[in-house]
């Protein structure tokens, strides 16, 4: 086991389900975390239930927007997390003739693109 005391992560996704879970799991261990989603009043509400969590607004779809929460993650914390989850992601199942193009797009940008945004800002200094 690795310990986790004293280091800090960045949970995207994380106003429920999942990334709610892993939020609480780093920070019952220790972690300072930031809690990362799109909706704000449930951010609030679920930082609440998070020791010591630091809620951040962001739609993670949007490049200007993932630039303006990753400085604020870095003024924060101090520098880049010690953690990166990307937690944050859409499914769907249906043929590809009933596939909506618009869904299909925010599926590969919440999925894809919203990644490797998030993981270009930090790796260099994690």
């Amino acid at each position: 086991m690795i310990a986790l005391d004293g280091r800090t992560a960045v949970v995207t996704g994380a106003s429920r389900g999942i990334g709610a879970g892993i939020a609480s799991a780093l920070s019952e261990a220790g972690v300072r975390v930031v809690i990362i989603a799109r909706n704000e009043a449930k951010l609030k509400e679920r930082a609440q239930s998070i020791k010591g969590s630091i809620p951040i607004a962001c739609d993670i779809t949007n490049p200007a927007g993932v630039e303006r929460a990753t400085r604020r993650i870095v003024s924060e914390l101090g520098g880049a997390p010690d953690v990166l989850v990307n937690n944050a992601g859409i499914f769907g199942v249906a043929a590809i003739e009933e596939t909506d193009t618009q869904f299909f797009i925010d599926t590969i940008n919440t999925n894809l693109v919203a990644p490797f945004l998030f993981l270009r800002a930090f790796l260099g200094d994690m």
